[in-house]
């Protein structure tokens, strides 16, 4: 039989010799310093996360949308994602918030108290990460170009893409330079 008593009293003092050393090395200079640096880490991530989600807020609100379709669901909604700032409707259909990343709950609660469908609206239907990608090479090359320049240029590039047949390799070397996962094999409608 387990003597409980002296089990217990055994782990008392193994766990009051734990913290009698804990104290005395937190009276090192070297461990109060990791210590602070450790708090104020821990301070500043907070900060960031704080002022990030600040920042992209104020992007979505700002931001003159140029919509595109990104999916269906097979039952006649479409939802539209918009190619400069990322905006994705699909996320407020999305009831398992443990499927969304920070920043799509971040979107989510950004939809459902702002209005958010102002700018420009295109029929086109694509991969909202493609068409990202292809928005902000043409704002590279054409950086003072305006919404509606930029949408049409955006249309003609995607017809190219997706007229113009490519063996894989080429494909790859796309996705390359579209910044995009060198798999990236989602260029159709």
């Amino acid at each position: 039989m387990i003597d409980y008593k002296t089990e217990y009293k055994k782990t008392l003092e193994e766990y009051s010799e734990g913290e009698k050393r804990i104290k005395e090395l937190e009276e090192n200079d070297v461990i109060k310093e990791y210590l602070k640096l450790r708090e104020n880490k821990r301070n500043l991530q907070l900060q960031l996360n704080l002022l990030r989600e600040k920042v992209k807020k104020k992007e979505y609100a700002e931001c003159n949308h140029i919509w595109i379709q990104v999916s269906d669901d097979g039952r006649g909604h479409e939802y539209c994602g918009c190619i400069k700032c990322g905006l994705d409707e699909r996320v407020r259909h999305e009831n398992n918030l443990c499927a969304l990343s920070d920043e799509e709950i971040l979107m989510k609660n950004f939809m459902r108290f702002n209005y958010y469908r102002k700018g420009y609206i295109s029929n086109v239907s694509c991969n909202l990460q493609l068409a990202m990608a292809m928005y902000k090479k043409i704002k590279e090359k054409y950086p003072d170009i305006d919404d509606i320049t930029a949408l049409k240029y955006f249309e003609i590039a995607l017809d190219n893409i997706r007229d113009i047949k490519v063996n894989s390799k080429r494909k790859r070397s796309r996705a390359i330079r579209l910044d995009l996962n060198p798999n990236f094999d989602n260029w159709g409608k």
